[in-house]
């Protein structure tokens, strides 16, 4: 796998020629990845090394989270999601963008599927929902595309999440408007602390036990899920183990596929 920042220029210019319409990108003959349709922990791995080593400093409007958002429009593409980049203002004169990846179907999504991408604005690094759930989040969806070419599940990766401007979460709150501009309403289900080193599941919300079996159901806990319950949405957490929570919402997402 291209280093990030080798990849930097091609991603970037692939991005703003295909994805910075509000309109998805269409290929009516997509490409899916290559590979099993189960999640493999090694890849997550190998994603979150990425993130970590290459463009750890993904400050929101910053180049590193431009690089970012490339990396993961190539790789949704390259699932065969039509994907764009819906901007997130910032400040006046900074910028920042959710990565949207709309259903192979072309159908309404009944789920979506989210993480932060960006990182805080001083200490730059893994955090709550950092480089190993942006790597959980590209093999779920690529493996969930093998597994259901037609699935209705829509995948967002969320920019300026973690920017002090404004009280943050300017992602969630973006995106809070691009669904009511659809009237759209699907499950949100939002990927937390995520260890390629866990063997447990952890899953929040009211349909928690959907997921993790004898989880109490009850309101779903963390940043993103407050924006999101705070718009009338159905939220659901999920955390632990890569392979084991890959393992648990693959099953529960195919099941919601149809």
């Amino acid at each position: 796998m291209a280093t990030l920042r080798r990849a930097a220029g091609l991603l970037l210019a692939l991005a703003v020629a295909q994805a910075c319409s509000p309109q998805p990108s269409s290929n009516p003959n997509p490409v899916s990845s290559p590979g099993p349709p189960r999640v493999r922990e090694e890849v997550v791995a190998r994603h979150a090394r990425q993130f970590n080593e290459d463009d750890p400093d993904r400050r929101a409007g910053s180049q590193g989270e431009q690089i970012a958002a490339a990396y993961l429009v190539a790789h949704l593409q390259t699932a065969g999601y039509g994907t764009f980049l819906d901007p997130v203002p910032v400040s006046n004169l900074v910028r920042s963008t959710n990565v949207v990846a709309t259903p192979p179907s072309g159908r309404r999504p009944l789920v979506a599927v989210t993480v932060p991408y960006d990182t805080p604005p001083v200490e730059a690094g893994p955090t709550r929902g950092g480089a190993e759930a942006l790597g959980l989040f590209l093999e779920l969806a690529r493996a969930l595309s093998i597994a259901r070419p037609q699935h209705r599940i829509s995948f967002v990766a969320l920019g300026a999440e973690r920017a002090e401007v404004s009280g943050g979460r300017l992602g969630s709150r973006r995106l809070v408007i691009y669904l009511r501009e659809r009237s759209l309403s699907p499950l949100m289900v939002v990927l937390e602390d995520i260890d390629v080193g866990e063997t447990s599941v952890q899953a929040t919300g009211d349909k928690a036990e959907e997921v993790v079996g004898g989880t109490a159901p009850g309101r779903a806990e963390g940043p993103v899920a407050e924006v999101l319950e705070a718009a009338g949405l159905d939220v659901l957490t999920v955390s632990g183990g890569a392979r084991e929570t890959g393992d648990a919402l693959l099953g529960y997402l195919g099941a919601r596929a149809r």
